[in-house]
């Protein structure tokens, strides 16, 4: 299943890139979100920045993933390639319980307009289990869609500050 989401935001692409690698966008993502985020890898190759981070979510899963998966809720690693020469972002989950199941990932793209940035995500969600796994890349996608349009606000009241 495709995600697509854009926003613009009143600032150049490099402004935006130093408001997404900050400290203030992590604690406000921290701030206002339910789920625990550990930092676990932050290292460079050449000019790309790779982090991962475990993300363990407070809600439990719905019950069609509760039973597919075997736990009430789900911990995964969320890894980025921040590559600001290229004005590109790649991003990609890993869910161990349901390695070779699950393709979850995209990549964010910057460009410059008159009057700021704009901020293309293409994303996708494929679920390989029978039966079920249509109801769950829905979920998962809306998901994806609303952390970016979260993500969106904060980076936004960031800019304003």
């Amino acid at each position: 299943m495709k995600v697509e989401v854009v926003h613009e935001f009143p600032c150049p692409p490099d402004r935006f890139f130093d408001i997404l690698e900050s400290d203030e966008l992590e604690r406000a993502i921290v701030e206002h979100s339910t789920s625990k985020r550990e930092l676990i890898e932050d290292r460079h190759e050449g000019d790309v920045r790779v982090r991962r981070w475990r993300i363990t979510p407070s809600r439990e899963l719905p019950g069609v993933i509760q039973k597919l998966i075997g736990a009430k809720s789900l911990a995964y690693e969320q890894v980025s390639r921040v590559d600001r020469a290229n004005r590109r972002v790649d991003w990609r989950i890993e869910v161990a319980q349901a390695a070779g199941r699950a393709d979850i990932g995209g990549v964010l793209h910057v460009v410059e307009t008159p009057t700021g940035c704009r901020r293309t995500m293409i994303g996708h969600v494929e679920i390989r289990v029978p039966i079920v796994g249509g109801r769950v890349e829905k979920v998962l996608a809306e998901d994806v869609r609303k952390t970016y349009e979260r993500s969106h606000r904060l980076i936004s009241r960031l800019l304003d500050a």
